[in-house]
């Protein structure tokens, strides 16, 4: 499979965006949605979740990643089941 980078159209879909990338390295129009739900201009919430990179770690850095990585997606599950009621 290729990967797809979210695109501005794709995230227009969505109320949520989650992201784990470096901030530097976002589109111009994630940077523009963030600033403005910052200024609560903005319908959209993003969150960053700072997630280490692994890269040339070794295999209990990879865990621990892993584990932080698990650890959110349960508490944003969690969130969303807490938003239903």
């Amino acid at each position: 499979k290729r990967l797809k980078l979210l695109s501005e159209e794709m995230a227009n879909k969505y109320d949520k965006i989650i992201s784990m990338a470096e901030l530097d390295t976002w589109p111009d129009f994630l940077k523009n949605f963030f600033i403005s739900y910052n200024k609560n201009s903005c319908n959209k919430q993003i969150d960053y979740w700072y997630i280490p990179d692994a890269r040339g770690t070794d295999i209990e850095i990879h865990r621990k990643i892993r584990n932080q990585v698990k650890d959110k997606v349960k508490s944003l599950l969690e969130d969303f089941k807490m938003d239903k009621l």
